[in-house]
């Protein structure tokens, strides 16, 4: 292969912006550069950022430390949650 992108699957998104490009492995810098312009441009709700939030303090503290799971990451991150009686 020619060192490309592998193709992201985006379902959230309601028009496929790499339809024509669909089945295959890689994806152009084209693409690319129109993939992350959409993508400055896209809306992130509050649940997206704190899911988005705990899947990276998961996989960077997991990668540390084996023990770490995902519900070791929700009881912390509920734990700092603004306005809650235990802060």
């Amino acid at each position: 292969m020619g060192g490309g992108l592998a193709v992201p699957h985006c379902p959230r998104a309601g028009v496929d912006p790499l339809a024509r490009t669909r089945g295959s492995p890689e994806m152009s810098d084209r693409d690319l550069e129109e993939l992350v312009r959409q993508a400055k441009d896209w809306p992130v709700s509050d649940s997206e950022r704190e899911e988005q939030r705990r899947s990276f303090a998961y996989g960077n503290t997991h990668f540390e430390n084996e023990r770490i799971t995902r519900a070791t990451v929700d009881r912390a991150a509920d734990s700092l949650k603004p306005g809650d009686a235990k802060n």
